[in-house]
């Protein structure tokens, strides 16, 4: 690429990240959102400290202000700056669920007119408030009381939903031994279309409903009171359950092994 072009394109990715009011970010702009997780319409107090302001053309102070954007969307203007730089005020913020990037920008203005000075950010988390009316949805646990140490064994789960909005449901249950430790994660079934087993199985749940599924097979090694804890994620919110399984040693086959003729000893 020519030198002259290769200048032309570096000045015009300049202006345009000056536009979206991110030019040449120094990274060293301390941003603090609280809180930085919530609904749509959260109100969070900002607070920015800028470093220093690099670009002072003139012996006088100029007159600072800042901005703060949500995303692409300005929030506030013309917001005050504190001698030292900081810049401290209360936002909403209106968005679509997911991470939201929080930009507070500073600007500055003196006799020789108006600058971008610097811009940081802190990531806002928008929860999803999921549906109007979600759905209450029951679980049902059938496990074995006892199992033989080594010997594989499976869980039946049951959910019946209520009357409502078509909700997210998630279901994780994790195998402890006796000393509380956890072992595994026990494996379902994959709600349709999904194939094969997973850990965390979520599917989108319908109104009155009954899904009954079984878990993969498992097995306990060691004798003593083992553990499921189960977490039912309704909406995101957690409901849990635990069952216990007491196992036992199992008792070695007090049958003799016949050895395979190719192995026995010959008659004398």
């Amino acid at each position: 690429m020519p030198a002259r072009l290769s200048r032309y394109c570096l000045v015009i990715t300049v202006a345009a990240a000056i536009l979206a009011g991110t030019a040449l970010a120094s990274g060293l702009v301390d941003v603090q959102i609280s809180p930085d997780t919530g609904l749509s319409g959260t109100t969070i107090d900002v607070i920015a400290h800028f470093k220093q302001d690099t670009g002072l053309r003139t012996f006088d102070r100029p007159t600072y202000w800042a901005e703060i954007a949500v995303g692409q969307a300005k929030v506030a203007t013309n917001v005050p700056v504190a001698q030292d730089l900081t810049v401290k005020e209360g936002v909403v913020v209106n968005a679509r669920p997911g991470d939201q990037e929080i930009i507070v920008t500073l600007y500055a203005r003196d006799s020789k007119g108006e600058r971008y000075v610097d811009s940081g950010s802190r990531v806002f988390h928008v929860i999803d408030p999921g549906p109007a009316n979600p759905l209450t949805v029951t679980m049902r646990v059938a496990s074995p009381e006892r199992a033989l140490s080594g010997n594989d064994v499976t869980v039946n789960i049951t959910l019946q939903s209520g009357a409502g909005d078509k909700t997210k449901v998630g279901l994780y249950a994790g195998l402890y031994d006796p000393s509380n430790k956890l072992v595994r994660s026990l494996t379902f079934a994959a709600a349709p279309p999904g194939q094969g087993l997973v850990t965390d199985r979520i599917e989108m749940m319908e109104q009155n409903r009954t899904e009954q599924f079984a878990s993969g097979a498992f097995s306990m090694p060691t004798a003593g009171t083992w553990r499921i804890h189960f977490t039912l994620l309704v909406n995101n919110v957690a409901h849990d359950m635990d069952r216990t399984i007491v196992v036992t040693a199992a008792k070695p086959d007090p049958t003799p092994k016949k050895l395979p003729p190719h192995l026995a000893p010959a008659p004398r």
